[in-house]
C-alpha cells in the first residue's frame, strides 16, 4: 500500500503540483503504521564510498585544521586565562562574511559571561577558549580592558 502525505492542487507550477508518496507495508493498527513509517524514515542512508585519494585529502585537511587549533590553544595558554582576576573584562571582534561584531566578556569566579544573544554565559575558561577558537578569534585579537 502507498501512503500519500499531501497534495498541492492549486499551483500552476508543475514542479510544485505533485503528490508525495511513502511506500510502507500495510499494517493492522495505526500505532503499528506509525512505528513502521518511523522505522522506514530512520533507515540509514547509503553514502558514496570515498576513494583512497579522497580519504587522504580529507585526512590531510583534518590534520591541518588540527594543527591550527592546537596553535590557537597554545597561544591562549600563554594568556593564562585560568589565572585571570575575577572582574576582568576583555573585548574582541568577530568578522563572519565581511560583517564585524564587537563583543565584551567578563570573568566572575572563573566563569565567563559574553555579550550577544547566542554567546556563552557562565562557562569555564576551557569552554570559553573553545568558543573563541570556534569563531576563529586569535589570542592576539583579545583586548584586555579592565579588572575591577
Amino acid at each position: 500500500m502507498t501512503y500519500t502525505d499531501h497534495y498541492h492542487p492549486y499551483t500552476s507550477n508543475t514542479a510544485t503540483n505533485h503528490t508525495h508518496y511513502i511506500n510502507v507495508p500495510m499494517t493492522y493498527s495505526n500505532q503499528t503504521l506509525i512505528q513502521t513509517t518511523l522505522d522506514y524514515i530512520k533507515q540509514p542512508q547509503r553514502t558514496k564510498e570515498m576513494s583512497t585519494l579522497e580519504k587522504v585529502k580529507a585526512e590531510r585537511l583534518e590534520a591541518r585544521e588540527r594543527l591550527n587549533i592546537e596553535r590557537m590553544y597554545a597561544e591562549y595558554d600563554e594568556l593564562a586565562f585560568p589565572d585571570v582576576e575575577s572582574g576582568t573584562v576583555i573585548s574582541f571582534d568577530w568578522t563572519p562574511k565581511d560583517r564585524v561584531y564587537a563583543y565584551a566578556a567578563i570573568v566572575i569566579d572563573g566563569r565567563w559571561f559574553v555579550t550577544g544573544g547566542q554567546s556563552p554565559n557562565g562557562v569555564p575558561h576551557e569552554d570559553f577558549i573553545a568558543w573563541l577558537i570556534g569563531k576563529d578569534i586569535e589570542a592576539a585579537d583579545i583586548t584586555w580592558l579592565a579588572a575591577s
